[in-house]
């Protein structure tokens, strides 16, 4: 029988088939999860064209908790466990351009060894805003959080750094969050770092004159974007994602940075592929909200009063393992 491969963004070639589905686990229970589900592999998202696959899917609720899946047979999944994504920070009187939120960190696993036992489950909620101005997306509430899957971990998106005020570096996480911008500083403020093999890391932001715009949010397939150092005041792309990947038989967008926030009438960067926020794209105004699962939003642009940061979006876990 053929052997299909998947190569991954971080470089590992990982057998996705090519065993008889005999050597595949199967889960007699979950809790918290979708209504369990088949679908027939096309050969995308590492899929055997024709073989069938029985999925289980969590989402974010809003009142999570711990969940589990109980194999009642040992061998092989594949999954896939991203985290919620970080947002684009709140502005304050006197904002430049903000940097863009991260991707929740993503870790795809094909042909992954489970026991017969049960496997706790959670699934982080994406950053989101509860009102205007610096504090938000720094309190706790608001930041994204964590997704994971037994002993493993997807690390939560960066947020955005602030404008004007602050370090203006981006925030770490799984990708790391866009930097800012704001008066009388010397160089560029960095991006925040990624987690190795989970994401990467944010742009830089412009800082002083020429630029005050912000950077791009990291993403799972790429870094993000930095600022422009001009006065046309373009904030950085989002770091890309995942687009289109049907690794549940659905098509979705995956761990995708939001862009950077641009300056007067420069525009605000680009989401990055898979459903990253937009940076704002007009003065006194903030940044997209993030489209896809675990993806980063937007940066704000310069304002003249308080706003919100744009959201990031939800995680996700779904196992996955063939039957026929």
């Amino acid at each position: 029988m053929a052997i299909d491969r998947l190569k991954n963004p971080f470089g590992s070639t990982q057998i996705v088939s090519g065993l008889a589905p005999e050597n595949w686990a199967y889960a007699s229970s979950t809790t918290g999860a979708a209504t369990a589900y088949t679908f027939t592999g096309d050969g995308t998202a590492g899929t055997v064209n024709g073989g069938i696959y029985r999925v289980h899917r969590w989402d974010y609720t809003g009142t999570q908790t711990s969940w589990g899946i109980t194999f009642s047979q040992a061998g092989i999944i594949d999954f896939l466990c991203v985290a919620g994504g970080g947002g684009g920070f709140g502005s304050s009187t006197n904002s430049y351009g903000g940097g863009g939120g991260a991707a929740g960190g993503m870790i795809l696993q094909f042909d992954y060894g489970v026991t017969a036992s049960t496997y706790t489950v959670s699934v982080g909620k994406g950053a989101y805003y509860s009102g205007v101005g610096p504090i938000y997306y720094v309190d706790a509430n608001y930041t994204a959080d964590d997704s994971t899957f037994g002993a493993l971990t997807a690390v939560a998106g960066g947020n955005g750094a602030m404008s004007y005020s602050g370090t203006r570096l981006g925030f770490s996480g799984g990708s790391g969050g866009g930097g800012s911008s704001g008066p009388s500083l010397s160089g560029q403020p960095a991006g925040g770092p990624g987690t190795a093999g989970q994401g990467h890391a944010g742009g830089a932001g412009s800082g002083s004159t020429p630029g005050y715009s912000g950077g791009g949010g990291g993403g799972y397939i790429s870094q993000g974007g930095d600022a422009g150092m001009d006065t046309n005041y373009l904030g950085g792309n989002g770091g890309d994602g995942l687009a289109n990947y049907k690794f549940d038989g659905i098509s979705r967008g995956y761990a995708a940075g939001g862009g950077g926030g641009g300056y007067s009438n420069g525009q605000g960067g680009t989401g990055g592929v898979g459903g990253g926020g937009d940076g704002a794209q007009n003065n006194n105004s903030k940044g997209s909200d993030a489209r896809g699962v675990g993806c980063g939003g937007g940066g704000s642009m310069g304002t003249t009063g308080a706003s919100h940061g744009a959201m990031g979006s939800d995680g996700m876990v779904i196992v996955r393992y063939r039957i026929g």
